[in-house]
């Protein structure tokens, strides 16, 4: 399930930038071919660890719901995420399984100028079960990851419903995209620290 964890790898951004008066700022970079390399720790609900290296890319394009959506392949179908922008919002899609049947769904993930304080409720209905996220962008700091140091916006998104909870707490760069992720889900937490990003 690291492939969600990305999610959010979704989310706001962090950035140092010495031109601010003609750049647009891009805290989640959008290209076939951009990979990201974390260093990632795991503890599962009985206090496991692991740790291990893993890139995550973005790696073709794919229409859903008569978007085009950019796809981070995962392990299987409900491993992959799918990313979209809009005029205002990142969205992040997934596919989740019930009854046999794979069902997409769309979830606001990120707002695209972040800003602190900024909160944003949404829901997005799976079959009879409705999916409720929470994006709150909480902070902006300078944040040390093996990459190197950052001024990032930290942001935290909620997911619930009857078939998961998870939270994610999410720090991203201008240009570049995910610095770290922290996730927690049923027990299990996941701390992802930027080691290398590769733009097409």
């Amino acid at each position: 399930m690291t492939a969600v964890l990305f999610v959010g790898m979704i989310i706001v951004g962090c950035g140092n930038d010495d031109n601010e008066d003609t750049h647009t700022p891009d805290y989640f970079p959008m290209a076939v071919g951009n990979s990201w390399t974390f260093q990632v720790f795991e503890r599962d609900s009985f206090g496991h660890d692991t740790t291990y290296t893993q890139t995550q890319s973005l790696n073709h394009t794919a229409t859903k719901d008569s978007f085009e959506w950019y796809v981070m392949d995962g392990d299987s179908i409900t491993d992959s995420i799918y990313y979209r922008k809009d005029a205002y919002f990142l969205y992040a899609g997934y596919f989740f399984e019930i009854s046999g049947i794979f069902n997409f769904v769309p979830i606001l993930a990120a707002p695209l100028t972040p800003e602190v304080g900024f909160s944003q409720a949404d829901t997005a209905q799976l079959g009879m079960f409705s999916i409720y996220s929470n994006v709150v962008v909480e902070a902006k700091e300078t944040i040390t990851v093996p990459r190197g140091t950052y001024e990032c916006y930290r942001e935290l998104l909620t997911i619930e419903s009857s078939l998961l909870t998870l939270t994610m707490r999410s720090w991203f760069a201008d240009t570049i995209g995910p610095i770290r992720l922290i996730t927690l889900s049923s027990g299990d937490s996941t701390d992802m620290t930027l080691e290398s990003y590769v733009k097409h």
